[in-house]
């Protein structure tokens, strides 16, 4: 019960920052609608993944040879058709009926996490795979998490800045720094995923120990305080309807690296140094 009270908490805090967004550029229903249905799917995701991977961590998941393969994304696949396809629907009535944003994008997105908490589906006994680095950290890592952070910053670039003349210097450099803040939460998610999934068996991987990198808080951390610091000093100013291709770009790139280094660090830790 605690797991999905912290997940309708998640769900309202993006709820309020989408509607305060949402206030200030006059969306329409049917972007709303998007919104809601975005969110909805990025939920339950993470709904999704960290449902299985707590299945892990308690040692309800037992490694053998019989039933499925492991994945914990295909985990994901129903959970985020459902939710998705009930927020859109739920956000068009409820928007429809002239409530508030925040009244819309809330129902929605507690819909979503009620729904992929229910939909999901984590086998009691899974088959382990064979990976390499590359394929597991990268491919079925980073690169999720990176399209993630970059679709997410697309349109809440759109949003808040779509009917903005010109963006100030300052102004890029705030919102950015406090975007490469929110994608610490994708080095954090990183570094459970490879942990969890490294410590219970349910992955192999051949390759050596992983190279040392710095960690994704501390990475993080120093990007948004450069950003925050010389961002005013060296960004231009640009017009407000190309922020978007800026915070979609960052997503990418920070949001990637920044998970990556959180699989690194969680393979690291999931593995005893050689004695």
């Amino acid at each position: 019960m605690r797991f999905v009270f912290a997940w309708l908490v998640v769900a309202a805090l993006l709820s309020a920052l989408a509607a305060a967004e949402a206030k200030s550029a006059h969306l329409s229903t049917g972007a709303i609608v998007a919104f809601g249905a975005l969110y909805a799917a990025i939920l339950a995701s993470g709904v999704s993944t960290s449902t299985a991977l707590r299945a892990l961590r308690t040692g309800r998941v037992v490694v053998g040879t019989l039933g499925p393969r492991w994945g914990v994304w295909r985990q994901a696949l129903v959970p985020v058709a459902l939710a998705s396809s009930l927020a859109a629907g739920l956000a068009f009535v409820v928007d429809s009926s002239g409530r508030p944003a925040f009244s819309v994008l809330l129902s929605s997105s507690w819909a979503a996490v009620i729904v992929a908490r229910l939909s999901v589906r984590v086998p009691s006994s899974v088959v382990p795979i064979q990976r390499t680095a590359w394929r597991w950290l990268v491919v079925e890592g980073a690169l999720p998490a990176a399209l993630v952070a970059g679709v997410v910053g697309v349109v809440v670039g759109v949003v808040r800045f779509g009917s903005v003349a010109t963006v100030s210097p300052g102004a890029l450099s705030r919102t950015l720094a406090g975007t490469c803040l929110c994608y610490l939460l994708l080095g954090l998610s990183g570094f459970t995923k490879a942990f969890h999934e490294r410590k219970a068996g349910v992955v192999v991987v051949a390759q050596g120990p992983p190279p040392s990198l710095p960690g994704p808080v501390f990475v993080g951390l120093g990007i948004a305080a450069v950003v925050a610091v010389l961002g005013p000093w060296v960004l231009p100013s640009i017009p407000g309807p190309q922020v978007w291709m800026i915070k979609g770009a960052v997503g990418v790139v920070v949001g990637g690296t920044l998970s990556l280094l959180g699989a690194l660090a969680g393979r690291r830790a999931a593995v005893p140094p050689a004695s």
